[in-house]
């Protein structure tokens, strides 16, 4: 009996102590996983559709509270081989909720009548967001400059890709 009381004991006292630094380090993990989590959405990617002439931006919400991109806006800085002339849209009116956890792609259409994205331009765009916590609104900019590596994958030309065709063929 003697034996079955202190065995009892030292298991009793283990499951205690057990549960305890286990406890210890779960919290300071998870407190340090909500330490890194940012306050604001991340932009993800940004694509540049030729055909529809906008800029698809791929917006991560990292947080545990849905946001709301409420307005956009943007400034276009011609590069050295755009004919473009610089402009500024603002006041773009938008009501995208960006739910907790998850990614929501956000477009931006370039102005009307204007010529297509060239290598070099640079596009950087403002998102105005608020989240239901504060009554205070938020900007996020992301500049986006077109390369060569884009256009590049976007605009090949048929007939080049034909010709790089025949020759992995013919070897």
């Amino acid at each position: 009996m003697k034996y079955f009381f202190i065995a009892t004991t030292i298991a009793l006292a283990g499951l205690f102590v057990g549960g305890g630094v286990g406890s210890y380090f779960t919290s300071t993990k998870l407190l340090k996983q909500f330490q890194n989590i940012p306050g604001s959405p991340i932009i993800l990617n940004a694509v540049y559709d030729r055909e529809r002439h906008l800029i698809a931006y791929s917006i991560s919400n990292p947080g545990t509270v849905p946001l709301t991109i409420i307005e956009k806006a943007f400034v276009f800085t011609p590069g050295k081989e755009s004919e473009e002339k610089g402009y500024i849209l603002s006041g773009i009116p938008a009501n995208i909720t960006i739910p907790p956890l998850s990614v929501a792609v956000v477009e931006l259409k370039l102005k009307e009548g204007t010529q297509k994205l060239r290598f070099g331009d640079l596009v950087v765009a403002t998102f105005t967001y608020k989240h239901p916590l504060s009554e205070d609104i938020y900007t996020l900019v992301h500049p986006f400059k077109y390369e060569a590596k884009t256009i590049q994958k976007e605009e090949k030309p048929k007939e080049q890709e034909k010709k790089e065709e025949q020759k992995r063929e013919g070897e």
